[in-house]
């Protein structure tokens, strides 16, 4: 019979934990390891992918209108300049013939174009080169070619990656050394456990191992009791934090709903808004050119053209307004403005009815107010519009100004037919319009009052309406005095 050869090492306890617990964390170091290397290269890769993107843009806003014009100096200034960068190897511009007019490597020039693109950075080793198209208005005038070096990136990488074995080998080792001070504390009490279940083994069932406080064994059964402590707490934690992350998470999808909403009335809104206009500007210059007119329809059909052209104007103006405001790119120029002064420019450049009177009533030494000065004028223009709009012939226009230790007041009052209750809340809102006759035949972006709550939040300030129907309208804005 043959005799199978076994090998059998005969390892202590202490070795074999030592060897487990060196296995599962030599293993979880090397996926992390690799796992935190492929993410440094893949975020390093992106964001060489994004100075790629940058210099496009950058590229196709200098170079293009300097091709179109061919303005050959602007060019070459603006590829010196950027080929300073450390990552900028060459810059070259190609025609659509695929010669060489200009390349901040002199010896290319007036060549066809030797360089290829790279198909993917990953693949480069040393120049990645990439080419951007010169197009505007359908008409392509060329492309340029750039090619990047990779040499910062691939020493990036190299030592994102030996940083990283280093960090691993040093935690083996470390690991190694805690583990074997921590393996001598817990096979003691684990020996004395051996000890009791042998004897209880031999059938003396009155030997129980009595878990004390100060003794180790009682200190593992604290520590096992903490541990248990511990979990419950984390898992309650966890609960609780996913718990939390669901609810914003169905929040946030909540909210780009709305967005969504918001977009597409705001597509369909700034498409009925810029129509109009346009309809009538298209329409009377298509009238103005095919059809034998006098003079005087011509100029009357001009007339209405550079009206709704105004207008559409406005209503482009407004629309980037309430972009700037809710993007929180609206900058104010804060000056110091002498309020009566202002108040009478406004009354002094806007057409007033005659049958239409405007009141002023300013308290005396009226001070002066820190603010944007254009915008600020473009708040009360909008709501003395809105006034005079409403105020029938015959009626006035009341503007107060009052002051306060803290605040500046100014209010805009009309005896026009007020508002009503449920639309009094609804008036600061984006594109919001009264269901009025007024409203009706004055046609705007519905944005005026939504721009000046938006003019007057960002100077810190306050904006509401007071109305009773039947009985007029008062504006009202505070604004702090420092």
């Amino acid at each position: 019979m043959e005799k199978r050869f076994e090998l059998k090492i005969d390892l202590s306890y202490k070795t074999k934990l030592l060897l487990s617990i060196l296995t599962v964390s030599a293993i979880m170091l090397i996926i992390l390891t690799l796992s935190q290397i492929t993410f440094l290269r893949n975020t390093l890769i992106e964001r060489t992918l994004i100075r790629v993107k940058t210099v496009e843009a950058l590229l196709n806003e200098i170079v293009l209108d300097n091709i179109i014009e061919k303005d050959i100096n602007s060019i070459k200034k603006s590829i010196v300049l950027i080929t300073r960068q450390p990552f900028i190897e060459f810059i070259s511009i190609i025609d659509n013939n695929d010669k060489i007019i200009l390349s901040s490597n002199n010896s290319l020039e007036n060549r066809i174009n030797p360089n290829k693109d790279s198909k993917d950075i990953r693949e480069v080793e040393k120049i990645f080169i990439k080419s951007f198209p010169l197009e505007k208005d359908k008409k392509r005038y060329g492309y340029v070619q750039v090619g990047f070096s990779l040499q910062k990136l691939t020493k990036d990488i190299e030592t994102a990656t030996y940083r990283s074995f280093g960090i691993s080998i040093v935690a083996i080792l470390l690991i190694i050394g805690v583990a074997w001070i921590i393996s001598d504390k817990l096979l003691n009490p684990l020996r004395e456990m051996k000890n009791i279940s042998d004897i209880i083994a031999k059938g003396d069932f009155s030997k129980r191992l009595n878990i004390k406080t100060k003794d180790i064994i009682g200190e593992l059964g604290i520590s096992l009791n903490s541990m248990a402590e511990q979990l419950y707490d984390l898992t309650n934690n966890l609960n609780r934090k996913i718990k939390e992350a669901t609810l914003e998470l169905e929040e946030s999808n909540k909210k780009l709903k709305e967005l969504d909403n918001l977009k597409s009335e705001f597509v369909s809104l700034v498409s009925h808004e810029l129509r109009t206009p346009l309809t009538a500007i298209i329409g009377f210059a298509k009238a103005n050119r095919t059809l034998d007119l006098t003079e005087k329809q011509k100029r009357k059909y001009l007339l209405i053209i550079e009206n709704e052209g105004k207008r559409l104007a406005k209503i482009i103006e407004d629309f980037l307004d309430i972009s700037k405001i809710e993007s929180g790119k609206f900058v104010l120029d804060i000056t110091d403005i002498d309020v009566p002064e202002l108040i009478s420019e406004i009354i002094n450049s806007i057409k007033i009815p005659e049958n239409i009177k405007i009141n002023v009533e300013l308290s005396k030494n009226f001070p002066k107010l820190y603010a944007d000065r254009n915008r600020l004028k473009q708040v009360i223009i909008n709501i003395i519009g809105n006034a005079l709009k409403y105020t029938l012939s015959g009626g006035k226009i009341t503007i107060c100004g009052e002051y306060t230790d803290e605040d500046i007041i100014i209010s805009i009052k009309d005896d026009g037919p007020g508002i009503k209750k449920e639309e009094l809340e609804k008036i600061f809102n984006k594109f919001y319009r009264g269901n009025d006759d007024v409203s009706s035949e004055n046609e705007g972006s519905g944005l005026g009052l939504s721009i000046s709550k938006g003019i007057i939040e960002m100077h810190k300030g306050n904006i509401w309406a007071e109305s009773e129907f039947g009985k007029g309208s008062k504006f009202i804005f505070s604004l702090p005095r420092e």
